[in-house]
This record gives C-alpha cells, sequence and structure tokens, in this order.
C-alpha cells in the first residue's frame, strides 16, 4: 500500500514542526527555518519516486536513490526525516518495516553528500545501483 501524498506531507511537515529552529551555521545545509525542510523532501520524494521505481531494482536501491536525490536538493536531514518517518508508517501497519532500508536510505545520504547540493540526479541513480546491483 503506497503513502498517500496528503498524508506523507502532512506527517512530514508535522514532524517538521517539533524540531527546534536552529540558527544558521557553517554547515553546508543550514538554514534559519529547519521546518521548511522536511516539506521539500516530501515534495522531491514524490515528484521522484517513480523515476527511482524501476523493474528489476532491489526495494534498497529504491530507497538508496530516492535518499539521495532528495539529499541534493533539500539536504541530508529532511531526507533522513522522511525515511525515517516513512519506516514508522511501514510499522504502524501501512507496510513492512525494514531496518535495512534505513540503512539504505544512510548509504544514499552519504552518496548525495558526495555528490554536493543540485548535482545531478542520474549520479544518485548510478551510485546506489552500484551499491544495490
Amino acid at each position: 500500500m503506497k503513502m498517500p501524498i496528503f498524508t506523507s506531507t502532512l506527517v512530514s511537515l508535522l514532524f517538521g514542526l517539533a524540531s527546534p529552529n536552529s540558527q544558521a551555521s557553517p554547515e553546508p545545509f543550514a538554514t534559519e527555518n529547519q521546518n521548511i525542510i522536511p516539506l521539500c523532501s516530501a515534495a522531491i520524494a514524490y515528484r521522484y519516486r517513480d523515476e527511482v521505481n524501476l523493474p528489476g531494482k532491489p526495494d534498497k536501491y529504491k530507497h538508496c536513490a530516492l535518499s539521495c536525490v532528495m539529499t541534493l536538493y533539500c539536504g541530508p536531514i529532511g531526507s533522513f526525516e522522511v525515511g525515517a518517518l516513512k519506516e514508522l508508517y511501514d510499522a504502524l501497519g501501512f507496510g513492512t518495516p525494514d531496518v535495512e532500508d534505513i540503512k539504505a536510505d544512510i548509504r544514499g545520504i552519504k552518496s548525495g553528500l558526495k555528490i554536493g547540493l543540485f548535482g545531478e540526479r542520474a549520479r544518485c541513480y548510478q551510485a546506489c545501483s552500484a551499491l544495490f546491483p
């Protein structure tokens, strides 16, 4: 069962509102308003979900690739939050929770950080294909 976009966006937004705001710092993805990050990541996840859902690719590839793309556009924080919320959603009975999915998300985030902000999505797909053939 797929998570409806309204539900995923709402959960992501609420989760972001529950996290404390932080002031700008020298980190590359820092922002004065951290509340928008989960919403950005949820929107990117929705936009590119079909692009990573390739026939024959394992589920871990999909987690890795989508986390990488979210990191390119929105940074690692929102990417991790959306991935963790997806697993929480699954744990509540709407899917099949798997700790390995979170590990794949983290590998995708690391790949996205290596590629850099606004890098090419194709590089995410190549990196995750190498990690999860």
